[in-house]
């Protein structure tokens, strides 16, 4: 989870389909750590506050040359201020006053996730039980969330390719051997994609029924009233690092820079510059950071946080967006919202049972 590909699906191919180990360095930054880089980062700009792409930049620098320090602050870092250089240009979507706005808002909050890291708690305990892998039966790996006990929303390109969703990982990794995975068979017979391959006005969505109910407590679609007023998604999903492995729930937290495709910025409308389409798809960005969904996301949960510390469905991991092609990952990403219109109205349709 930190890349995605420019105006591609992100299904990620398995040649085997089992769990590769992620070290726990690669995933995890303390939260503490994570604030003082941030407080230092600012001091590096304390002539420019609205220097907002360089100071996040910074902290992720800091981040990094701090991983054999105990501590991160100004006296801990002899000379950084000198070697801390911006790597990469500001992209359209980096620079817009939106994207800038909605990090500014929401960076500071202690529970804000920088950078990817395992969904479960400091009790081992998983916070999106909901958010599941997909496997289909060419060997694709998506991601998706559980919205009533036997149904789970995906996108719908995860049936494209002569893909069929097969089985459905419930658990915190792909590992089927895992004492704690679940692993539920797919009634291809009722399971569906909204729209055909490649006709995202129609919808980038898809149910995937289970062949028999799961006694894990399914996820609420969020009101259109709370993805309006978000600055932030939580995206969770299975796919792509940026080591190079795939196969472990992650999350991470991204600053929305539209919320419905409608806007515009210095550069153009948001649906030309963007790819995305109006009213119903949210468009969102993390500045300089790589970090968003990548191949093996597809279809995974996209949350909002209403009221605190409570999370709901707002949207499922589509594509990236149009422009620029700078990263192979990470340049934005494209979410279809679940509580819109004729897609709300879809699912409701085919789902089977009621929804939570």
């Amino acid at each position: 989870m930190s890349r995605l590909i420019r105006m591609t699906n992100k299904m990620g191919v398995l040649s085997t389909f089992a769990l590769i180990a992620l070290s726990s360095e690669a995933l995890c930054q303390d939260k503490g750590q994570e604030i003082k880089a941030l407080d230092f980062a600012k001091q590096l700009h304390q002539s420019s506050p609205g220097a907002v792409l360089p100071t996040y930049r910074n902290m992720l620098e800091v981040l990094g040359a701090a991983k054999t320090l105990d501590k991160v602050d100004a006296t801990s870092l002899p000379g950084r201020n000198s070697t801390l250089i911006l790597h990469g240009t500001p992209t359209v979507i980096e620079q817009d006053a939106r994207t800038q706005s909605n990090f500014l808002a929401v960076g500071e909050d202690q529970d804000r996730i920088w950078k990817g890291v395992k969904t479960s708690d400091a009790n081992n305990k998983d916070l999106f039980p909901d958010a599941v892998a997909i496997r289909t039966d060419h060997g694709a790996l998506c991601s998706g969330a559980l919205i009533n006990q036997d149904t789970v929303v995906t996108a719908a390109h995860c049936f494209c390719s002569q893909n069929i969703p097969e089985l459905v990982i419930f658990g915190t990794s792909i590992d089927i051997g895992a004492q704690a995975t679940k692993v539920v068979p797919v009634d291809k017979t009722k399971s569906m994609p909204k729209m055909q391959c490649g006709a995202y006005k129609d919808g980038d969505v898809g149910l995937v029924r289970l062949s028999q109910p799961v006694d894990i407590a399914a996820r609420r679609i969020a009101s259109q009233q709370a993805v309006d007023s978000a600055k932030a998604v939580r995206i969770v999903g299975f796919g792509k690092t940026e080591q190079g492995t795939s196969g472990t729930k992650l999350m991470v937290d991204v600053p929305i820079t539209s919320h419905t495709c409608q806007g515009s910025n210095a550069s153009g409308a948001d649906e030309a510059l963007f790819g995305c389409n109006p009213d119903f798809e949210l468009v969102a960005s993390a500045p300089l950071t790589d970090q968003d969904s990548c191949n093996g996301d597809s279809g995974g949960g996209v949350y909002v946080e209403e009221p605190k510390g409570v999370f709901s469905l707002a949207a499922v991991v589509s594509r990236g967006i149009k422009t620029p092609s700078v990263r192979p990952c990470g340049d934005g990403g494209i979410y279809p919202r679940l509580d819109k219109g004729a897609v709300n109205q879809w699912i409701k349709e085919n789902a089977g049972s009621a929804l939570p």
